[in-house]
């Protein structure tokens, strides 16, 4: 038995035929009469004839239209239309996007939005329904792709990645009212399950002094180990300089001037 979609595919092309055939009819019919009628009007009676012959034009023409309306419309009915379904992320954060735009390239009436879990659901008519699609997900000025067949697209959860943030691979520290030094440092290293191994310059009374409460971010950990001297609620006139282990068990903390 011939799958769903080359069904419809013939029903598209015997519609365009029968449209082709309805306007050929029309206008060799349009001809014929004033070919008939002129010739007609000779003999007395080119009125009668004349509207005899568009009787059975148009007669015709609306057998052939109905004809291919029916075809037209016959998948609608006879066929299922095809879901398609996905989710859109981040790429790299592979996190959930939310409210983007979801289309079909070459098929724009047909559109939705993300949910909240980023989550998105497409109904193709089966009049509409062709071998494969090409997803698009937009938000903003960012957008991605993803193509998925028709025989697939019920079964499979199209994923459409979007750039990831501008500060994605940062790293960001919320550092609570009162803490030291040392305590925010210890956790930049805790979060990268490391060590840190201070310099002689690290005193007692510099790593015990209060950072500023408050959200710090830098590109890496230990430029934001880096940064901290300038958020200590008294600057102490040093500097940090961090380097993470070639082994990349702990961090070697300097402290100078």
């Amino acid at each position: 038995m011939m799958p769903e979609l080359e069904l419809i595919k013939l029903a598209r092309h015997i519609s365009t035929f029968w449209s082709l055939l309805a306007f050929a009819v029309l206008i060799i019919g349009l001809i014929a009469g004033r070919i008939i009628g002129a010739t007609a009007s000779a003999r007395g009676r080119a009125l009668p004839f004349r509207i005899a012959v568009l009787n059975r034009v148009v007669l015709f023409g609306i057998v052939v239209v109905g004809a291919g309306m029916f075809v037209k419309v016959l998948p609608l009915f006879a066929f299922r239309g095809t879901p398609v379904h996905g989710v859109v992320l981040r790429k790299g954060a592979q996190t959930t996007v939310a409210a983007a735009q979801i289309s079909l390239d070459g098929l724009s009436e047909l559109g939705t939005t993300s949910d909240n879990n980023g989550n998105f659901q497409l109904r193709l008519p089966a009049d509409r329904r062709q071998d494969y699609y090409t997803v698009r997900a937009q938000l903003g000025g960012e957008g991605g792709t993803a193509k998925v067949t028709d025989a697939d697209a019920p079964k499979t959860s199209v994923t459409i990645e979007l750039p990831p943030p501008a500060d994605y691979g940062w790293t960001t520290v919320n550092i609570p009212e009162g803490w030291s030094l040392r305590a925010v440092l210890q956790r930049l290293a805790d979060g990268e399950k490391t060590t840190i191994v201070y310099g002689q310059g690290c005193t007692a009374a510099f790593l015990n002094s209060k950072v500023r409460a408050g959200e710090l971010r830098a590109r890496t950990t230990a430029a934001v180990m880096a940064e901290l001297p300038r958020r200590l609620v008294r600057p102490l006139g040093l500097e940090i300089k961090a380097v993470r282990a070639a082994d990349g068990g702990h961090y070697e903390v300097d402290c100078s001037e």
